[in-house]
């Protein structure tokens, strides 16, 4: 019963998120903060839901301070892990990097080895309410996740890529923020 009382939590979350973000312009708070923290927080908030432990994470985290709205990336990442464990086979393995690039931009990049996107829908999954047909429709979710992801991205400036090379060939997300 807890965990549909969270799961219900997080989809009126996501809900409400949702509509703020297409409904009004956002100020965001942009602060410096520890980006690593941050990460390790996050991945610990998704080892706690879904049971997991670090051994299901490997992380390569090359920049440390950095200035954004950390409350908006956070929401970022854990949607993008959580989407990572819930899409992940039985041996979930996620690894999680970030770096500047040579346009001196933050990078965090979220790679997991589960079930993939097909190529075809790639450019969908950023829809409001979208779902895979045929890959979802025995995972809990809202189809929320990814279009807050890409709305928080698109309001801090930043850009936001899923890569599959297909069906079981697990998922990458690329990040690029500026780093204010």
């Amino acid at each position: 019963m807890l965990k549909d009382v969270e799961r219900l939590d997080t989809l009126v979350n996501h809900v409400l998120e949702a509509t703020r973000l297409e409904n009004i312009a956002k100020n965001y708070g942009l602060k410096e903060f520890n980006l690593k923290e941050l990460i390790e927080e996050s991945k610990d908030i998704i080892i706690r839901r879904y049971n997991l432990s670090n051994d299901n994470f490997k992380t390569n985290i090359k920049i440390e301070l950095i200035k954004s709205d950390p409350t908006a990336l956070q929401l970022v990442i854990i949607n993008i892990l959580d989407n990572a464990v819930k899409y992940s086979f039985d041996n979930i393995k996620i690894d999680i990097e970030s770096f500047i690039d040579k346009n001196n931009k933050i990078c965090i990049i979220i790679k997991d080895y589960g079930i993939g996107i097909p190529n075809s829908e790639l450019n969908k999954v950023f829809r409001r309410f979208y779902r895979i047909p045929g890959k979802t429709e025995n995972k809990k979710g809202s189809g929320l996740g990814l279009f807050i992801v890409k709305e928080n991205i698109k309001n801090l400036k930043g850009k936001v890529e899923v890569f599959s090379e297909g069906l079981n060939m697990g998922t990458k997300f690329k990040i690029t923020i500026p780093n204010k």
